[in-house]
């Protein structure tokens, strides 16, 4: 048995329904998290720390939150099966609307969101996949997208040290050569009585410095050097992207999921969300078209190529 909680939170700006609940979902699978990307794209939830709300309930002046623990919709504690959770939510949601009339229509409202996206559930071997394929450290993309790095010029002794160091996106030493070929790339350009020649020339030897001692020299030289770590981060955010666009996923719900989840592995920074083109006027059949994912993806492209040309 699953417990559930129906309760209303008074706040300082009117009513506060928070659904949070454990589905039949969580029954069948471990990977909670994959429930939640795919639950959060399918019906426009935003998430933060607390868990995932509905932004376009702001005009009931209410918020409704899911992060799988217990729902609170009303007054009373209702215990309910982990099995048929619409039809159990109906049941207290009714039961609510009956002592509460002037809160009628938001609870309605919310129960009708509760049971559209419940029928959306497609728990497949492709969702399954999908799993798969994200939680694999995909060392070949990553490879593709340093060389993109040094292609685009990209390249910087801050991008050098967030790969040895390890950064979100970034798995730590997946090209145990990048510090040498950017040494020598360096060493190409650099004034023979610059004070960083020793440096870099030991950088480019490399020879077997473990990822502490190297982050520690580089560090010397982005000092020395006055690197912008946070463009060096937004350098690996912008490649990174690239590469994921260019082996984007043709289904439109699922290429949407991933972009999603980039953003938010990125915590959502200025202008991301914009890109999604979540409307909330939009239906999800309209947001999840293959129309509105080729528009998004075109949006991002158009974006990445502003960012980067700034970034040089």
């Amino acid at each position: 048995m699953a417990e559930y909680l129906f309760d209303n939170r008074d706040t300082t700006s009117g009513r506060n329904f928070v659904l949070t609940s454990y589905l039949e979902w969580m029954y069948r699978s471990s990977n909670f998290v994959r429930f939640l990307e795919y639950f959060s794209t399918r019906t426009g939830f935003v998430a933060d720390e607390t868990g995932f709300r509905f932004p376009d309930l702001t005009e009931y002046d209410a918020e409704y939150y899911f992060t799988g623990v217990r729902v609170w919709v009303g007054t009373q504690k209702v215990t309910l099966a982990e099995v048929d959770f619409v039809g159990q939510v109906r049941e207290a949601c009714e039961s609510y609307c009956n002592k509460h009339q002037d809160q009628a229509s938001l609870v309605n409202t919310l129960l009708q969101k509760i049971q559209d996206n419940c029928r959306q559930l497609e728990l497949t071997s492709k969702f399954e996949m999908l799993s798969r394929d994200a939680s694999k450290a995909d060392t070949s993309m990553t490879d593709e997208v340093i060389d993109k790095l040094f292609h685009d010029d990209l390249i910087d002794w801050g991008v050098v040290l967030l790969e040895v160091a390890g950064m979100q996106g970034i798995d730590e030493g997946l090209r145990p050569t990048l510090v040498k070929d950017f040494a020598y790339h360096e060493l190409e350009e650099i004034a023979i009585h610059d004070p960083l020649l020793e440096v870099i020339v030991d950088l480019a030897k490399n020879s077997g410095y473990s990822s502490v001692d190297l982050c520690e020299k580089i560090e010397k030289v982005c000092q020395a050097k006055n690197i912008d770590m946070d463009k060096s981060r937004r350098k690996w955010l912008l490649a990174l992207l690239d590469g994921m666009l260019l082996d984007i996923d043709s289904d439109s719900m699922y290429g949407l999921i991933k972009i999603a989840k980039f953003w938010a592995a990125w915590g959502w920074p200025p202008g991301s969300a914009a890109l999604m083109r979540h409307d909330k006027k939009m239906s999800s059949q309209d947001y999840h078209s293959s129309v509105n994912y080729r528009q998004v993806i075109a949006n991002h492209r158009e974006w990445l190529e502003t960012e980067i040309a700034a970034c040089r």
